[in-house]
């Protein structure tokens, strides 16, 4: 008996953020996974087929569905967007690898969409909240901000047209922490992605030799 983790469909939407019925007509239309079967015919995922949703959502952002299921069959999950370098403020974010590299920084990074959602971060961020990376896809940055701070989080990504250095968050990790931010905005085809990197700067020595508070 195969024993490896399954997942109803309930349990895949929240992970993946989406609803089951837009699962289901991904399956029913374009084959998008083939989940297997219970004895009572329920749908039953694995995790590689939860993966395989995350791509594919995240690739359908910017095109269509069926387009997207083609690419993620030939790439690696590694291989969905790039990380800019620290000169760059715009440049494309698709099919060149960046998380694998990522994933080694203990610096917060992320891609938000237009609106302030997570579409794609690395294991740090997961790891300093505490909860699986999946579950981060869809969650508002503002989310993850002490209250007193997401009216400053919103315009970290709000404002799109620029580069901003600098803004200080206070984030509900675990535990809570006061990091620095920079963003930027990249371009890709449909729209334009705001990349976030945050260093956690609650243990870095601080000068009190006069500057202003």
């Amino acid at each position: 008996m195969n024993k490896e983790l399954r997942f109803r469909i309930g349990e895949v939407a929240a992970l993946v953020g989406m609803t089951p019925d837009s699962i289901r007509a991904w399956e029913r239309r374009y084959g998008a996974v083939v989940p297997e079967r219970s004895e009572r015919r329920t749908r039953r995922y694995s995790m590689d087929d939860v993966e395989r949703l995350q791509r594919i959502k995240l690739l359908a952002a910017t095109r269509s569905v069926r387009l997207s299921i083609r690419q993620v069959d030939g790439m690696m999950l590694s291989a969905l967007l790039d990380a800019p370098s620290a000169g760059a403020s715009e440049r494309s974010v698709d099919n060149v690898p960046w998380r694998s590299a990522a994933d080694s920084s203990e610096d917060l990074q992320m891609f938000l969409d237009s609106e302030g959602r997570i579409i794609d971060a690395t294991i740090a961020v997961a790891r300093s909240f505490g909860i699986v990376r999946g579950r981060l896809i869809g969650t508002r940055f503002a989310e993850l901000v002490e209250a007193y701070d997401r009216a400053k989080a919103v315009r970290l990504y709000r404002s799109a047209a620029g580069r901003h250095l600098g803004w200080e968050l206070n984030l509900k990790t675990d535990p809570p922490a006061l990091y620095r931010f920079d963003s930027w905005p990249l371009k890709r085809e449909g729209g334009t992605l705001i990349f976030v990197r945050g260093a956690n700067i609650s243990n870095t020595d601080i000068d009190w030799g006069g500057g202003a508070l």
